[in-house]
C-alpha cells in the first residue's frame, strides 16, 4: 500500500454507511464495473490546454472529495484520507485530423480503455481526458468511483469547472467560492439516534417475507443475474399525456407512478401482496448548510414497502 506523506495530510474522516457498503463491495469483486461512473459531453467554445488545466487544478483545491484516498488495511473502521496536494492531470488528446467515423471509433476505445483500467482506492480515483475534435469543440470524459460523489455532484463540478475556465481565458482573477465541506455531512450523521432509526425501521418491515425472485427466474442463467444491462424502450406521447393527466389530478410524482408499477410487477411475479424494493434518495438533509453546493456521496438506498 502506499505510503502517505503526512505533511499532505488535511483530514482524516469516517466514510458514510453508503460509503461503506461500497468500499465492502469493491474490495469482494475489484473488477467490477458496479461503482465505475463515466460522464462523457461536448464542449464546444475557445478551448485553450493550459487554462483548462488550471481550471480543473482549481476544482480539486475547491472540492476535497476529489483529492481524497481510502484506507482501510490495519485499522478497525475504514477512513477517508483527505490529502491537501493532489493534482489531476488531465489527459489531451487531439484528433482533429482524424475523420468523423475514425474520432468516433476513437472515442470509443478511449472510453473502454478507461473502463477497463479500473480503479484503485488507495489513489485518488478520479481521471479527466479531453479529446479536441475541431479548433472549437472537443470531448470531455470524466471518469470516477461513486464513493466519492452522486450524479448532483457531477452539476456544482461542472458549473464551478466552467466559471473558472472562463474567468481565465478572459484574463480575470479567479474568485474563490466558499462553502461547507463533506466532513459536515458525515458530523451530523454520526449524530444521528441510530436506535430510533433502527426502530423506525423494524416497525416499516414488520412481518414483510423476502422477495424470492429466484423461485420466479428459474429459466434464467443465475450467473447472469448482478451483470450489469441497460434496456430502452419508448413510451407512446399518448401514454405519457395519460399519466401527466395522471399525476396533476392526484397531486403525485410522475416516480410514484413508476414505483407502483413496479411493486405491482414484483408482486405478480413474487406471488404476493406485500413486496418490498430499494430506492435511491438524494439524502440531501437541509440539516446540513450549504449542502446543495458540497460535492460528495449524498445518496442512500431506503427499502419502499407495497401492499
Amino acid at each position: 500500500m502506499k505510503k502517505l506523506d503526512k505533511k499532505n495530510v488535511e483530514n482524516i474522516i469516517a466514510l458514510t454507511p453508503m460509503q461503506e457498503i461500497m468500499l465492502f463491495d469493491h474490495l469482494k469483486d475489484p473488477e467490477s464495473e458496479r461503482y465505475f461512473e463515466q460522464v462523457s459531453l461536448n464542449v464546444t467554445g475557445n478551448i485553450m490546454a493550459n487554462h483548462f488545466q488550471k481550471a480543473w487544478d482549481y476544482i480539486v483545491k475547491n472540492n476535497e472529495m476529489l483529492r481524497t484516498v481510502f484506507r482501510w488495511k490495519g485499522i478497525k473502521n475504514p477512513v477517508q484520507i483527505i490529502l491537501k496536494q493532489h493534482p489531476v492531470h488531465v489527459k489531451f488528446h487531439n484528433i482533429i485530423k482524424k475523420k468523423t467515423r475514425a474520432q468516433t471509433q476513437f472515442l470509443d476505445d478511449i472510453k473502454k480503455e478507461d473502463r477497463d483500467k479500473k480503479f484503485n482506492l488507495i489513489e485518488v480515483p478520479l481521471r479527466i481526458t479531453f479529446c479536441q475534435t475541431k479548433l472549437r469543440e472537443g470531448y470531455l470524459i470524466m471518469s470516477y468511483h461513486h464513493i466519492l460523489y452522486d450524479g448532483w455532484s457531477n452539476t456544482i463540478i461542472l458549473k464551478e469547472f466552467l466559471q473558472v475556465y472562463h474567468q481565465l481565458v478572459k484574463g480575470l482573477e479567479i474568485v474563490r467560492c466558499t462553502k461547507n465541506k463533506f466532513q459536515e455531512y458525515v458530523v451530523w450523521l454520526q449524530q444521528q439516534d441510530k436506535e430510533e432509526q433502527k426502530s423506525y425501521w423494524r416497525e416499516y418491515l414488520a412481518g414483510i417475507q423476502a422477495n424470492k425472485f429466484e423461485d420466479s427466474f428459474s429459466m434464467i442463467d443465475k450467473a447472469q443475474i448482478g451483470n450489469m444491462g441497460e434496456y430502452q424502450f419508448l413510451i407512446q406521447d399518448s401514454l405519457t399525456n395519460e399519466m401527466n393527466d395522471f399525476v396533476k389530478k392526484h397531486k403525485v410524482t410522475f416516480a410514484s407512478i413508476l414505483y407502483a408499477a413496479w411493486g405491482i410487477l414484483i408482486q405478480r411475479y413474487c406471488d404476493r401482496r406485500d413486496v418490498s424494493f430499494g430506492t435511491t434518495i438524494s439524502g440531501r438533509t437541509p440539516f446540513v448548510e450549504g449542502i446543495d453546493d458540497i460535492v460528495g456521496l449524498f445518496i442512500n438506498t431506503v427499502p419502499m414497502r407495497i401492499k
